[in-house]
């Protein structure tokens, strides 16, 4: 069974009342690593997070980490060098595929790019995304032109990596793609590939769930949530509008009742909690990224009392569903 632990990078899950005296996790003081961890970071970095966590806790394995905004999601990768059971599968929920070419070079990760790093390590099996609804697609007006020159999908091609979707079926990529995949199959013409995708929509959480997970070949697994796939009317995260998911809490739960029951959790992430961060003059470049990515988001969204009750609520959902127990609200 896994222990809650919050690693506090930003206030966004310490303030939850309601989580911490349901969850009762452990608390790890991190807020003085927030703005170097945001976005991206160095991988010496990052692995010495690692390292911290297991001199705090004693292994990564056993835990649930919950740690706040989806701006740090290449934490994951950082847990994932720590792990002693290896090989290990992952399994993550998240609306976008976090494998763009960001050409951050061989020494740093990203929020965007860290399931291309994970897919490197050598202790990682295969890699399974489940829930996208905002990337893989020609999104934005005028459209992007989403496809191998925007994400590394060479992982795709090897088999190391699967994606499937939520609600949308179909996608069209830019350029000519050639892949054999149990999720998805992709039909290159002269300049773009259409691809048919194995979703959520059309074939129910149930059977996309129990055929992808049965066919690892890894009893352990890591499993990573970024709350952004789920839909806006149910969480607070820092992607709005049409970089939201769409998936419901419901389809989240049901996921990992399923997957709880068919493989060994060795540990697990949850992020997503909104925030807005505070560079100073030493994260210039960082703040140049928060002013286009987030210079319309209202900071104050995220403190206000309905959004940390929502928020709370989701995490206290994700523990119910794999078993973990939480204290009645009668005995708070």
């Amino acid at each position: 069974m896994l222990k809650p632990v919050i690693l506090d990078l930003d206030n966004t899950v310490i303030q939850q009342s309601e989580f911490l005296a349901r969850a009762q996790p452990t608390v790890v003081g991190w807020r003085h690593h927030d703005n170097a961890l945001r976005y991206w970071s160095y991988k010496t970095f990052l692995r010495g997070l690692a390292d911290d966590v297991k001199a705090k806790l004693g292994a990564v394995e056993g835990h649930c980490f919950f740690y706040g905004t989806s701006d740090s999601h290449h934490l994951t990768w950082a847990l994932l060098t720590g792990l002693k059971r290896k090989p290990v599968s992952v399994v993550y929920f998240d609306a976008h595929a976090d494998m763009n070419h960001m050409f951050m070079g061989p020494l740093r990760v990203g929020a965007g790019t860290w399931v291309s790093r994970a897919a490197e390590l050598p202790g990682v099996d295969r890699i399974l995304g489940f829930g996208m609804d905002k990337d893989l697609r020609y999104i934005g007006n005028p459209p992007v032109p989403i496809g191998p020159y925007t994400h590394e999908l060479n992982f795709v091609q090897s088999g190391k990596v699967e994606f499937y979707m939520n609600n949308y079926p179909c996608s069209r990529f830019f350029g000519r793609f050639k892949a054999t995949s149990r999720c998805a199959q992709f039909k290159p013409g002269w300049f773009s590939t259409d691809v048919a995708w194995k979703s959520f929509r059309e074939l129910g959480v149930k059977k996309v769930i129990t055929e992808a997970i049965d066919a690892l070949a890894t009893e352990d697994i890591y499993i990573s949530i970024d709350k952004d796939a789920i839909r806006p009317s149910e969480s607070v995260t820092n992607y709005t509008g049409r970089f939201a998911g769409e998936m419901r809490l419901e389809q989240l739960t049901e996921a990992l009742g399923l997957i709880a029951k068919r493989k060994n959790i060795v540990a697990m992430d949850v992020t997503g909690d909104g925030s807005s961060p505070a560079f100073g003059k030493e994260y210039w470049g960082k703040e140049m990224f928060r002013k286009w990515k987030d210079g319309d988001v209202d900071a104050s969204l995220f403190t206000k009392p309905e959004s940390v009750a929502i928020n709370s609520r989701i995490n206290l959902e994700i523990l119910r569903a794999i078993g973990v127990p939480v204290r009645d609200e009668a005995r708070i």
